[in-house]
């Protein structure tokens, strides 16, 4: 290989490193921070999703009671409905808990995601810097060694034409 090929590989090794610095110092803080610190929901998230729930449940267990009162002045009977609208507030009590904790769990889950794509990230970084270092590296060095062969060559025929030359 000629000369100016290893010059070209070592020049490209050169502006590959810049670039993949460049890009490095850019996405390398976030995926940082997703591997090291990974978030979920914010929490405002938490708090529309949880104050979004209270307000559903609430709605419901007011329409209960309002459902039960109607009930006892029609039926004249105050006590008639209190054992179902305990029940719509235990029940009401109960889902508010587990959509509290969906909301955690999902939240969770999204900081889980959220690593592992900060690692992915740097994985990818790390593999593909390290990808076009190497093949820019390796054809320097082809080129280099075909450099060195073609030297080899020439001075064996120097060599050769020197030995013919005192030999004749």
């Amino acid at each position: 290989m000629p000369k100016g090929v290893e010059k070209n590989a070592l020049a490209a090794q050169g502006n590959a490193v810049n670039q993949s610095q460049a890009a490095y110092n850019t996405v390398n803080p976030i995926y940082s921070s997703m591997a090291a610190s990974p978030q979920g929901f914010t929490p405002t998230e938490k708090a529309n999703a949880l104050t979004a729930s209270s307000q559903s449940l609430g709605g419901g267990v007011a329409g209960a009671v309002g459902q039960g009162g109607l009930l006892a002045a029609r039926t004249g009977n105050a006590g008639g409905a209190t054992a179902a609208l305990d029940d719509a507030a235990r029940g009401a009590a109960v889902q508010q808990s587990t959509n509290a904790l969906d909301v955690q769990n999902q939240s969770d889950q999204l900081a889980t995601q959220n690593q592992r794509v900060g690692l992915a990230g740097l994985n990818g970084i790390y593999n593909n810097a390290n990808s076009t270092a190497l093949g820019n590296l390796n054809t320097a060095n082809s080129a280099s060694q075909a450099n060195a062969a073609n030297k080899l060559s020439y001075l064996k025929l120097g060599l050769n034409t020197l030995g013919s030359a005192a030999g004749a």
